[in-house]
């Protein structure tokens, strides 16, 4: 049993297992460590705040996302720079992210108001400004991993986590933090891991156009409704 455990560890499979592994764990620590020291900023009764807000742009996201990184894992392949469907994707995404940030900008105030929370419409404002910039996160990370490289995706979402916790730490020293900073200290540093993205996974954004869209379409939506 040793042996082969060992034998799977040396296949490309398994390396690629263990790495997605370890970068996961350093991933979720991360992430961890900041919703360990955000309550404990907050309080009870703006951390509730705070985590409705986060649970509502992570879910107009998700909305949002329309299945196109399931797409782009099931149709990129190689490492070219002028593959379409990367070039596509990302059009896409721009688009899904403006329109969710302009539709969200629109009815932040009526969501606030079922929530019984008026004070929170520009926060949920913030959570739905910064879709387009999770989804571009979301983009490279999926192109990343379609691509097999394993390590530069995991550092994608690293480096979002991490300057979450290095901007809180600096705001800790400089600033009086409440709910409105730590609400953008959450959502915009989506920037940063959309800026290391763009800097691992360089590609041609005028590329030649794909012959049959509508496979690439239709492939997300079936996804996305399942």
């Amino acid at each position: 049993m040793k042996r082969i455990i060992e034998n799977l560890l040396y296949t490309e499979t398994g390396k690629d297992t263990v790495i997605v592994f370890l970068t996961t764990g350093i991933n979720i620590f991360i992430a961890g460590f900041f919703f360990v020291l955000v309550p404990r900023i907050l309080g009870p009764s703006d951390f509730g705040i705070f985590a409705t807000v986060v649970a509502t742009g992570i879910l107009a996201t998700n909305i949002a996302n329309f299945g196109v990184d399931s797409g782009i894992l099931r149709f990129v392949s190689g490492r070219e720079k002028n593959n379409p469907y990367l070039a596509l994707a990302f059009k896409v995404y721009l688009v899904l992210g403006l329109l969710t940030a302009g539709i969200g900008f629109l009815i932040s105030p009526l969501l606030a108001n079922l929530l019984g929370y008026n004070q929170i419409i520009p926060l949920l404002r913030i959570a739905f400004i910064s879709t387009i910039f999770i989804l571009f996160t979301n983009f490279y990370v999926a192109a990343l991993q379609a691509r097999k490289e394993f390590v530069k995706a995991s550092l994608v979402n690293i480096s979002s986590n991490l300057s979450k916790l290095v901007i809180l730490a600096i705001a800790a020293v400089f600033f009086s933090i409440g709910l409105y900073l730590i609400t953008i200290i959450f959502f915009f540093t989506t920037i940063i891991s959309v800026i290391v993205g763009k800097v691992l996974l360089p590609f041609e954004l005028k590329s030649k156009s794909v012959k049959n869209p509508l496979v690439f379409f239709n492939y997300n939506l079936w996804i996305a409704f399942h």
